[in-house]
């Protein structure tokens, strides 16, 4: 239990309400959470868009435990909704590493692993600058291209 928070007896909410146990008024839920946001945000609670309502926490949380890895069957569970609701809504909340996801299908499949980039094919220069027309080849250096002489051409 919450240090300071009552409960009323027989129910499972931490909150209540003073005429109804049962639930809450929106209007209630609403004014707990803004002096909850100002105290844990101050002065900036107004003009930050953090937890404006109290489904944004839920939404976080769900969101949290995905991106952790959780798999979608437990996360659902514990947020009480089906995983095609919970694929739905959140699917694009889900941190996205193409590359670690393909790397984890390839180990589950036993393949071996990729091997790693191997990166410019041409050394570069130490200095860490673009290579200019300078640094190219030389008249000695360059490859010496000969070319059959062509009866009746003229260059």
């Amino acid at each position: 239990m919450v240090e300071g928070a009552g409960s009323a007896v027989g129910s499972s909410r931490l909150f209540v309400g003073e005429r109804s146990t049962d639930h809450l008024p929106a209007f209630t839920v609403f004014r707990v959470c803004n002096r909850a946001r100002g105290a844990v945000f101050g002065a900036e609670a107004k003009r930050l868009p953090v937890a404006l309502h109290p489904y944004d926490l839920r939404h976080a949380a769900v969101s949290t435990w995905l991106n952790a890895g959780v798999t979608p069957t437990r996360v659902a569970e514990w947020a009480g909704h089906s995983v095609d609701v919970l694929l739905e809504i959140h699917a694009t909340c889900v941190d996205c590493d193409a590359d670690r996801h393909r790397q984890r299908v390839e180990e589950a499949l036993g393949r071996p692993r990729r091997a790693p980039e191997l990166g410019h094919v041409l050394p570069r220069n130490d200095r860490g600058e673009p290579p200019t027309a300078g640094e190219g080849w030389t008249d000695e250096s360059a490859p010496h291209l000969a070319f059959p002489q062509v009866r009746g051409a003229s260059l």
